[in-house]
C-alpha cells in the first residue's frame, strides 16, 4: 500500500523543489521533493500501512535512539529548523528502466540518509521468482523451504561456493567437538529424546555435515562446557531444556534443514570455557571450523542467546508493492542527452515495482550480533550464511545476497555499500581457490593488476570493518581475527605482525584514527588497552570506537623510509594472534623534532604540532594530526602545552593540479634507550604550488636507523 503523500510525489510530482542538471556523459538527473511536512502526517502514513512511509518511520526511530545513546550536539528535529520532516531525490540508475528513490532528513546543513528504494518498472525486470511470504513467523515451513531453495541454488549453480564445498569434502574435518543432532522425526515425536549429546571427535565415530551458530552471548552466561561438565554431556547428553532459546532454536532448524546435517557447533558448549589452553587452541581452528563447515545459522537480531531466532511478523510488509512513476522527461540510457522539463504536458505514467534496499543495511548489518568482532570473522569465514532477522531471514554467500523480501538478489546493494566493502565480495575472493598456496605466485605480476596487491587491499577493508566492532575482551583483538589472517595467508606472502602483513608494512604504517566523530566533532575517542596486546606501529594497538583508516598498499621503493628488520615473536599455539610484547620494526628514516599545541576552538580540543626546524613553519605554521590515543599518550598535554615529539616523513605524493600531499608518523621518544621510539599519530598535510616543492628541498636530513615498539 502507498499512502497519498507519496502517490502524489511520485506520480503526480507534487512538493516538487528542485531538478539537477545532467553531468555531460553521465545518466544522472535528479529531480527533488518535500516528502511530509510534520511528525503527525508521516506518523499516519505509517499507520494506515504504507510501504515507503513506514521504512521512513523505522528509520528515524533507530537514528534517533542512536543519538540518545551518544552525544548529540542539538536534537534531530528542532521545529524551527524543519521545513519538512523528509525530503526525497529521485534519479534514474546506470541500468534501463530503473530508478533510485532515497529519504533523508531536511535540517539545513544536517544530512542523514533514511531510506533507499530501488524502483523497476513493472515487465522489464528480471523474473524475481514467484515468493510470496505468508506467514507470521521466521519459524515456519514456508521460511525452512525458501533457506533450503538457497542452499540447492549454492550448491549446484555458485561455482566458487561450489569449490569451497568441494574442499571441505576432500579434506573432511571436524571441530574437535560438536553436538549431536537428534533426527528430526525423533525431536517431533510426543515422546522424542529431548537432549542432544557432545561428541568428542578425537575418540567418538562421525559422519555427515555440521553446521555453526553466530549469537550474542548478552548479559548473562548461557549454560556453557567447563572441565566439571564434559564427561557428563557427552556420557548423559544434555537437556534440551537447559538450553537457551537462541540454541533450541538452531538444534531444531539445523535437524529440519537437511538430513545430511548431523551436528552443529556451539562455542561456548564445544570449547571448554575455563580452561585457558583448551579456549585457545580451539580458538586457533577458526578458519577450518567455520570455513569447512556446511553453512552457518546466524541469530542476527538476537541480543542475547535467550531471546531465540524465530520471530513473529507481518508477512505483508514483506510483499513487493508498485507505485506509479512519472517518466516524463527522465533520459534513457540510450538518450544522455535528453532534457528534463517537468512542466510537460500529458505525462507518462509507468508501473514500478519498488524495494527498499536500505532493509539490508537495518536488518543485517547493524543488527545486534553483526557489531561483534568475532561474528565478523565467522561471516567471512562461513561459505554461506543464514541470518535469522527481526522481519525475515537473509541469506548471504559468495554469489548472492538475499532476503523473503528480494528472494534472488539485492541488485541495488551496490548505491549503499561499495562492492569491495561487501562481505560477498570478500567470500568471493577468498573462495577462488581453497586450500591452496599456488596463489602466491602471481606476486610477481604487474602490482597495478596482481592478486596480490588486491588480496592486501581486500585485508585493509576487513581490518577497517573489524576495527569499528566490539569485544568482550579487549585481548581478543588479533585472536578474533586469526582465522581471516591464515586464509590470508595464501594469498599475502611474508610474515604476519600483529594485524598487518610484512608485504607492503611500510606504507602500512600509515593507518590512523579518525579524528571527529559521527556529528563531526573533535572527539579522540579512541584508548589503549591495559594489557599489552600489540605494538605501538600497529593498529591493533588502539581501539577506536569509530575504526580506524588503514594505510596504503604501496611498494616500499616509493616511500621515504625503508623496514631494515622487523621482531615479532607469537605466543605458543597463537601462531595467528597473540603476540609477546617485545615487537619492534627497524626503520631507516629522517627523524624531525617537533612539539605538541593543542587548541581550544569552540569548546573542542584540537591538536596540531609545530617543527622546531623554523624553516618549515613558514610552509605551514600549523599542521593538524591525527591522534592514536591522546587520553593515554599526552595525559599533560594542556598543562604542559610543549610536548616534544618526532616527525617522520613517509610519503610524498605531487598530484596533477599541483598539490603536494605529505603523510608523516608521529612519535614519543622512550626513555629506556636513545633511538627506541612509540608511534602517537600520523599526520598529512596538502601544500600547493611552490610550497610543496620549497617543503621538498628541505628534506635532506641524514638517514638513522630507529625502532618503533
Amino acid at each position: 500500500m502507498i499512502c497519498a503523500v507519496c502517490k502524489n510525489m511520485l506520480e503526480g510530482r507534487r512538493g516538487f523543489i528542485a531538478c539537477g542538471t545532467p553531468i555531460k556523459g553521465e545518466d544522472r538527473v535528479e529531480l527533488s521533493f518535500e516528502h511530509h511536512h510534520d511528525r503527525q502526517s508521516l506518523i499516519q502514513s505509517k499507520t494506515s500501512e504504507c510501504y515507503i512511509c513506514r521504512a521512513v518511520c523505522a528509520a528515524l526511530k533507530q537514528e534517533e535512539a542512536r543519538d540518545k545513546s551518544t552525544d548529540m550536539p542539538f536534537p534531530l528535529f528542532p521545529q524551527e529548523l524543519v521545513r519538512a520532516v523528509s525530503d526525497a531525490t529521485l534519479w534514474k540508475a546506470n541500468r534501463q528502466n530503473t530508478f533510485y528513490l532515497n529519504f533523508s532528513t531536511s535540517i539545513p546543513g544536517f544530512y542523514r540518509s533514511l531510506a533507499t528504494f530501488l524502483l523497476r518498472e513493472t515487465g522489464k525486470e528480471a523474473d524475481p521468482g514467484t515468493y510470496a511470504p505468508s506467514s507470521n513467523t521466521t519459524g515456519s515451513s514456508e521460511v525452512l523451504q525458501l533457506a533450503q531453495q538457497w542452499i540447492r541454488l549454492c550448491l549446484s549453480q555458485h561455482s566458487t561456493c561450489s569449490d569451497v564445498r568441494h574442499a571441505a569434502s576432500k579434506n573432511k574435518f571436524y571441530p574437535r567437538r560438536i553436538i549431536r543432532l537428534p533426527p528430526y522425526e525423533v525431536l517431533e515425536s510426543p515422546d522424542g529424546l529431548d537432549k542432544v549429546v557432545l561428541i568428542d571427535t578425537e575418540h567418538d565415530h562421525v559422519e555427515g555435515e555440521y553446521v555453526t551458530l553466530s549469537h550474542c552471548w548478552g548479559g548473562t552466561t548461557p549454560l556453557h562446557l567447563r572441565n566439571d561438565n564434559v564427561d557428563a554431556f557427552r556420557r548423559d547428553g544434555i537437556l534440551l531444556e537447559w538450553l537457551p532459546k537462541t540454541f533450541q532454536d538452531a538444534i531444531d532448524f539445523a535437524t529440519r534443514l537437511d538430513p545430511i546435517i548431523r551436528y552443529i557447533w556451539i562455542d561456548s558448549l564445544c570449547i571448554i570455557q575455563d580452561d585457558s589452553n583448551d579456549w585457545l587452541k580451539q580458538s586457533g581452528q577458526m578458519f577450518q571450523i567455520y570455513r569447512l563447515s556446511y553453512c552457518n545459522l546466524s541469530a542476527t537480531a538476537a541480543s542475547d542467546s535467550s531471546r531465540g531466532i524465530y520471530y513473529s511478523r507481518n508477512p505483508e510488509h514483506l510483499v513487493r508493492n508498485h507505485v506509479n512513476l512519472n517518466t516524463d522527461g527522465l533520459p534513457e540510457m540510450d538518450d544522455t542527452t535528453a532534457q528534463l522539463d517537468i512542466h510537460e504536458q500529458g505525462p507518462s505514467i509507468r508501473q514500478h515495482s519498488i524495494l527498499n534496499i536500505a532493509s539490508w543495511e537495518r536488518d543485517v548489518e547493524a543488527a545486534a550480533v553483526n557489531t561483534r568482532g568475532w561474528v565478523l570473522q565467522e561471516r567471512i569465514l562461513a561459505p554461506r550464511v543464514i541470518h535469522f532477522c527481526k522481519r525475515q531471514i537473509a541469506w548471504e554467500c559468495s554469489h548472492l545476497t538475499a532476503s523473503e523480501s528480494d528472494p534472488w538478489g539485492n541488485t541495488g546493494l551496490d548505491l549503499l555499500i561499495d562492492p569491495s566493502n561487501r562481505i560477498a565480495s570478500w567470500k568471493k575472493f577468498l573462495s577462488s581457490d581453497v586450500n591452496s598456496h599456488s596463489l602466491t605466485s602471481v606476486g610477481s605480476l604487474d602490482p597495478e593488476t596482481g592478486r596480490q596487491r588486491r588480496a592486501h587491499e581486500c585485508w585493509t577493508h576487513i581490518v577497517q570493518r573489524f576495527s569499528k566492532t566490539m569485544l568482550t575482551k579487549a585481548e581478543d583483538k588479533l585472536i578474533a581475527l586469526a582465522g581471516i589472517a591464515q586464509l590470508m595467508s595464501n594469498e599475502i606472502p611474508g610474515r604476519y605482525i600483529a594485524g598487518m602483513w610484512e608485504t607492503y608494512l611500510a606504507s602500512q604504517l600509515l593507518w590512523y584514527v579518525p579524528e571527529k566523530d559521527r556529528y563531526n566533532k573533535y572527539a579522540y575517542p579512541s584508548s589503549r588497552p591495559k594489557i599489552y596486546r600489540a605494538p605501538s606501529f600497529s593498529w591493533a594497538a588502539v581501539d577506536a570506537p569509530q575504526g580506524i583508516i588503514c594505510g596504503y598498499t604501496i611498494d616500499e621503493d616509493e616511500l621515504l623510509i625503508k623496514v631494515e628488520h622487523i621482531h615479532t615473536k607469537q605466543q605458543e599455539d597463537s601462531k595467528w594472534g597473540l603476540i609477546e610484547n617485545d615487537c619492534y620494526v627497524e626503520i631507516t628514516c629522517q627523524l624531525f623534532e617537533a612539539r605538541m599545541e593543542p587548541t581550544q576552538t569552540l569548546g573542542q580540543l584540537i591538536y596540531f604540532i609545530t617543527w622546531l626546524e623554523n624553516e618549515f613553519n613558514k610552509t605551514s605554521p600549523l599542521w593538524p594530526l591525527y591522534l592514536d590515543s591522546p587520553r593515554d599518550d599526552f595525559r599533560e598535554t594542556i598543562t604542559r602545552w610543549n610536548d616534544k615529539v618526532y616527525c617522520v616523513p613517509v610519503m610524498i605524493t605531487i598530484q596533477t593540479n599541483g598539490v603536494t600531499i605529505v603523510d608523516w608518523l608521529l612519535l614519543q621518544e622512550l626513555q629506556s634507550a636513545s633511538s627506541h621510539f612509540r608511534r602517537v599519530g600520523y599526520g598529512q598535510v596538502s601544500l600547493i604550488d611552490d610550497l610543496g616543492e620549497e617543503f621538498i628541498s628541505k628534506l635532506d636530513r641524514q638517514l638513522q636507523k630507529i625502532r618503533i615498539f
